[in-house]
């Protein structure tokens, strides 16, 4: 009976856990559309946070280049307002969700990781 209550609340602990790194996994769908909505209408800054090699193999038409490492550098030099919308992309998400916490960390209140370079031009960006 003790063993079964143990196995329980193992279960009700893992359950728990996943839940809540798949919530944080979790990244809105944005449209090209929506994209290009709001970098014309809120000046939205669309970030190319991968290698410059990455970079000048192809990017997304309206990408400012900063690595990812770069970024508390020289994010001033492309904008100072912390409420302006930031997307940020690399090759597979994880380095723009490092620059989209080094952004917020330093202030920024409207930064996105869009993922991956490759699936974003599968969903039609250019």
């Amino acid at each position: 009976m003790r063993m079964l209550k143990w196995i329980a609340g193992g279960i009700c602990l893992f359950s728990g856990l996943f839940s809540t790194v798949q919530a944080n996994m979790t990244t809105p769908k944005h449209t090209p559309q929506q994209l290009q909505q709001q970098q014309q209408t809120q000046q939205a800054i669309l970030l190319d946070v991968r290698s410059l090699e990455e970079f000048n193999a192809g990017h997304l038409q309206s990408a400012v280049h900063i690595p990812h490492d770069q970024i508390a550098a020289q994010i001033s030099q492309i904008s100072s307002d912390k409420q302006q919308p930031i997307y940020v992309y690399c090759r597979s998400g994880r380095r723009s969700e490092l620059a989209k916490a080094e952004l917020e960390q330093l202030g920024y209140h409207n930064v996105i990781n869009l993922g991956g370079y490759q699936q974003l031009q599968a969903d039609g960006f250019k």
